[in-house]
């Protein structure tokens, strides 16, 4: 047994379960010790099909179990009907889609006391550089020009020395999803010469 013998049964056996792409399969990969591989269709669709039509396969005279890999990420609608060889939709549209799934899972998955439109922005500014009012302006309206891409902020404050909070940037928007965009754009971004850290801050704590 080996991959192409494997390639060759699956694509059979889908033709003869009424998948209708031709060679759905397109590669397999089979371990050592022949107790588990994969298999790599031409489509997500196909994929989808086969998980239920091959259930209760045989091979060799052993039952056949199929799931998805342990690290499986939904792809953007716009891969789920591209078929490996067909017609090729826009990178654009994938990039759109793909970032508005991130952020959907972003927002799926903080915790309830995550769930905030406030932000804090980390090491973005250097307290040195808050003292002067001009060079404070200047700070101020580059990060309200910025962050305004991602949504409608409705506050911003850069505590300056020598207030508690000097050097952090705080930012409230008008909805959690825009607090999300601005987390997945800005976290990790460089400004200046440092490189920014976002959380999620308390609204509560915030509003006081």
């Amino acid at each position: 047994l080996n991959e192409n013998i494997l390639v060759e049964f699956f694509n059979a056996c889908c033709k003869g379960l009424g998948i209708k792409t031709p060679n759905p399969i397109m590669s397999a990969w089979l371990c050592t010790e022949r107790t588990f591989g994969f298999i790599e269709f031409r489509s997500v669709a196909d994929t989808n099909l086969a998980l239920t039509l091959l259930e209760g396969l045989k091979l060799g005279g052993k039952d056949l179990c199929f799931d998805r890999p342990v690290d499986y990420k939904t792809p953007p609608p716009a891969l789920q009907t591209y078929v490996v060889g067909g017609p090729e939709p826009s990178s654009q549209e994938i990039q759109q889609q793909t970032n508005e799934q991130k952020e959907k899972e972003i927002t799926e998955n903080m915790l309830p006391s995550e769930r905030s439109r406030v932000l804090v922005l980390i090491d973005t500014v250097k307290v040195d550089d808050l003292k002067d009012d001009d060079e404070f302006q200047d700070i101020y309206d580059d990060i309200k020009c910025e962050c305004e891409e991602y949504g409608q902020l409705k506050s911003i404050i850069i505590p300056r020395p020598p207030n508690v909070g000097a050097g952090r940037v705080f930012l409230k928007y008008e909805n959690q999803s825009d607090a999300v965009k601005c987390y997945m754009k800005v976290d990790g971004r460089k400004f200046g010469e440092n490189i920014v850290k976002v959380h999620y801050f308390d609204e509560s704590k915030f509003d006081a």
